[in-house]
Formats: C-alpha cells, sequence, structure tokens
C-alpha cells in the first residue's frame, strides 16, 4: 500500500499515531519500511530528481538536499521514530546508513 507523502510526514513527527494505524492494521511493517526507505533515498544528497517529502520537510525544493540537513533530520526525527515504532511493536524496521560517515 502506498502511504501519501502528507501522511508520512505526520507518522514522523508522531510515531504514536503511526503506531496505533498500526494496530489498526492500517498499515503494515512492510509499508511503513518502504516509507522510510523512500524518504530516506531522497533525503539522500546523491539523488537527482526533486521528490514530495524535499518541500514537506525542508519548506523548499531543491535538487538534493544539503548533507547536514539530511543527516540532522535522520538523526533526529526517522531514527527516533524507528526506535520508538520497534520498541512499541516489536518490529524489526531497518534504520538506514549515515549520510556522513
Amino acid at each position: 500500500m502506498t502511504v501519501e507523502p502528507e501522511t508520512i510526514k505526520a507518522y514522523l513527527e508522531n510515531p504514536i499515531k503511526a503506531i496505533e494505524d498500526a494496530k489498526k492494521n492500517v498499515y503494515t511493517e512492510t509499508d511503513i519500511q518502504v516509507m522510510i526507505d523512500d524518504v530516506y533515498k531522497q533525503l539522500d544528497p546523491s539523488y537527482k530528481n526533486l521528490g514530495p517529502y524535499q518541500k514537506l520537510i525542508f519548506g523548499w525544493s531543491m535538487n538534493a538536499p544539503k548533507m547536514l540537513m539530511s543527516q540532522n533530520y535522520l538523526d533526529e526525527v526517522i531514527k527516533p521514530f524507528i526506535k520508538k515504532v520497534n520498541s512499541e511493536l516489536n518490529w524489526q524496521l531497518r534504520t538506514p546508513a549515515d549520510f556522513m560517515k
């Protein structure tokens, strides 16, 4: 199932909503992993196409997100989201690799 960009942003900002919807079988673990992978791909500075998440997350569209902003979003939003959802639902969502190694 495809998750809409606005729903993805809402889930990342409020993991409790994602957990509630998962418990109601609105989305599965696979759906959420695909969502995370898609957001990560579009935040990757080497990704050349504009995606819907760049404008939602950063407030503007750019050809490739700046490395520091992407890493910051990964550290402060995506990783805590994954950790909370995994612990609450006993899922095994994969954490994406850091942009800045």
